[in-house]
């Protein structure tokens, strides 16, 4: 009895790590494929709730890449001082987050067509 325990719980950790494997591949398969960019202005409350929307953010987009590169772009839409240096720690710590100025909008997204 206990030999038909172990085999069926090896056989379902065999099941799970190959569903794994096809959903990442899936991703991988039906996702944008290039690198992207998402953009989010940030109109907060508190200064957490503006660390949890950019973190959001960044999962989603980290999510919906799959195996590209995503970058997070947050544009500071009447942050406090407490808030933006809150992101700014945010943005230390995964370099795919950025935080711009509403009048650096325009010219973040002209720069790669000079």
């Amino acid at each position: 009895m206990a030999a038909l325990i172990l085999e069926v719980i090896g056989f379902s950790a065999t099941v799970i790590c190959v569903m794994t494997a096809v959903y990442m591949l899936c991703v991988g398969a039906v996702s944008p494929g290039a690198s992207g960019t998402a953009v989010v202005v940030l109109r907060c409350g508190n200064a957490d709730e503006c660390v949890r929307l950019l973190y959001s953010a960044h999962l989603r987009a980290q999510l919906f890449a799959g195996f590209a590169a995503a970058e997070v772009v947050a544009v500071d839409a009447g942050m406090t001082d407490e808030q933006r240096r809150r992101c700014e720690e945010l943005c230390r710590s995964y370099s795919s987050i950025k935080i711009i100025s509403h009048d650096e909008l325009s010219t973040f997204f002209l720069k790669d067509e000079v």
